[in-house]
């Protein structure tokens, strides 16, 4: 859900930012200022973070790396890979 709401969220700011009436160049030309201002955002959090193991997560989160989600869905659809407690 907060995926949607951040999808509109960033459409908004496009359309604010290149106005109503603007054509595809400036469409696009605003697209990337915004993405380059996510990625300088991204790159920020990352070197300010105060744990360095965060900043792992972060980048490997970045490049692709499923394997937080798929370790949580292989314990969740095989019972028995549970830990004991």
């Amino acid at each position: 859900m907060s995926a949607i709401v951040a999808a509109f969220a960033s459409v908004f700011v496009l359309l604010v930012v290149a106005g109503r009436g603007a054509g595809l160049l400036l469409l696009i030309l605003a697209g990337l200022a915004i993405s380059s201002l996510a990625g300088a955002a991204t790159a920020l959090v990352m070197n300010l973070s105060s744990n360095p193991f965060a900043a792992l997560e972060i980048a490997f989160w970045l490049l692709g790396s499923l394997e937080i989600a798929v370790s949580a869905m292989w314990r969740w659809h095989c019972p028995s890979s549970r830990r004991a407690r």
